[in-house]
Order: structure tokens, then C-alpha cells, then sequence
């Protein structure tokens, strides 16, 4: 049974022990490039891209040679939060904030004290928030999710909406 780790640039592949073998060699399941050796039951591959998917095979070695590979274990690296949020466009009932993408599924926006006023989950890097009051500061959280939908820890940015503009100026002569 092949298990992996979770982390966002590396994974830890562990399998059972079998009697009688020296080493084990893992292999890439897409296109069987040799990743290691390993004397242990584990073995962490690092230097991974984030949001990637990556599989292996494993197949035990002792002085008569490799055996069979094990059936194929794949997952997919976390995704990394979403970064350099800010707003683009400010009115006095919205904000467009937006995000960069760091290859994530999915983002997720929502207004950090009325998590409510949400955008679901969306795969534009982009979000208008509408209905809000003038003159207010709004946080926004944007966090994502990776093609097995683990999700990330949240971003944070603020911006206030604009102020109201001044109506019914008029000239008084005296």
C-alpha cells in the first residue's frame, strides 16, 4: 500500500515492507524515470511544484534483481495560497478586488466580517463585491483550493469604498 504526505513542494511516499528485499526503487508512474532508491519504506521527493500532480511505483530490489511494481499511488501537491491581492476598483456601494493565480483550481472570496458576501468558489482571479456602504474599510479573504480540492489558508487585503459624492449644491447670493 502505497501512502504520500501533504505538503506543498515535496511528498514523503511510504509502502509496506517486503521480506526479502534490499532496497526499493521508485519510479515516475508517467513515464518510469527512476526518482530513488531507498533502503527505508519511505522516501520524500522534494523540489515539487505546488497544485502538480505527481505518481509513483515501487518495486523491490534484492541480488536476484527488481521485482514487480506496486500498483501506481498519485496525488496532487497543495495549492499555494493566492498572492498579491489588492483592489483594482472602488465605488461607494463596491470594490473589484483581485488576485494573482499561482495555477489553483478554484479561489474563494469573501468579506472577512460578513463571510456571507462571498464569491464561491470561482476560478477567475477577479471579484466585484457589491452592496456595501460608503466611506468603509472592507477586508477581503481569498484562499484556494488545488485539483483535489485541499484548500488553502487565506489572504488578506483592505480598501475602503468611496465617499458619497456631495448633492444639491447650490449658490446662495447675498
Amino acid at each position: 500500500r502505497n501512502r504520500c504526505g501533504d505538503k506543498l513542494d515535496y511528498r514523503t511516499w511510504s509502502w509496506n515492507a517486503v521480506a526479502g528485499a534490499t532496497s526499493y526503487v521508485l519510479y515516475n508512474s508517467g513515464n518510469s524515470a527512476k526518482i530513488a532508491t531507498s533502503t527505508e519504506t519511505s522516501y520524500a521527493q522534494t523540489g515539487l511544484s505546488a497544485n502538480t500532480q505527481y505518481g509513483v511505483v515501487a518495486r523491490t530490489n534484492n541480488s536476484n534483481g527488481q521485482g514487480t511494481a506496486s500498483s501506481a499511488a498519485t496525488t496532487y501537491t497543495s495549492a499555494s495560497t493566492p498572492s498579491g491581492a489588492t483592489h483594482t476598483s472602488q465605488a461607494t456601494d463596491s470594490i473589484t478586488w483581485s488576485w494573482t493565480s499561482g495555477g489553483q483550481k478554484e479561489f474563494y472570496a469573501n468579506d472577512k466580517n460578513s463571510v456571507s458576501n462571498n464569491s464561491g468558489w470561482i476560478t477567475a482571479t477577479t471579484w466585484a463585491q457589491t452592496g456595501l456602504s460608503a466611506n468603509t474599510q472592507y477586508t477581503l479573504q481569498v484562499k484556494a483550493r488545488n485539483q483535489s480540492d485541499v484548500e488553502t489558508s487565506a489572504s488578506e487585503v483592505s480598501a475602503y469604498t468611496s465617499q458619497n459624492i456631495p448633492s444639491s449644491i447650490s449658490l446662495t447670493v447675498n
